[in-house]
């Protein structure tokens, strides 16, 4: 699953979200376009992944994988993820190329209840 924004006709910001497994799915990527970040996008991107996972009551998962080119830090990214109702926890990834493997990572359960 991706979600994307789109400013002057271009790709300004995507973020992309792949199946773990037992309702959880992890945001594995997120880029906004350097002309575009401090504006909010990351943030919409998110909003837009967090609407989708209550929707259909799945757990969002995210790991601080900061690369070098001019975007948030581990810290901000996790400070970020915090603020939109994330925590902290132990996750075991199955079924990986690499085998299991258990890493930290930011959860959030869905927020909205099935009737």
């Amino acid at each position: 699953m991706k979600f994307f924004i789109q400013r002057n006709k271009a790709q300004a910001a995507i973020m992309a979200v792949e199946h773990r497994g037992a309702g959880v799915y992890e945001m594995t990527w997120c880029h906004v376009d350097p002309h575009y970040r401090g504006k909010g996008l990351a943030t919409d991107l998110l909003h837009q992944a967090m609407t989708w996972a209550d929707k259909n009551q799945f757990t969002l998962i995210g790991y601080a994988d900061p690369k070098a080119d001019g975007g948030m830090t581990r810290t901000e990214i996790n400070g970020w993820l915090k603020r939109h109702g994330f925590t902290s926890v132990r996750y075991t990834f199955t079924h990986d190329c690499r085998g299991d493997f258990t890493k930290w990572v930011m959860w959030r359960e869905p927020t909205m209840k099935q009737p």
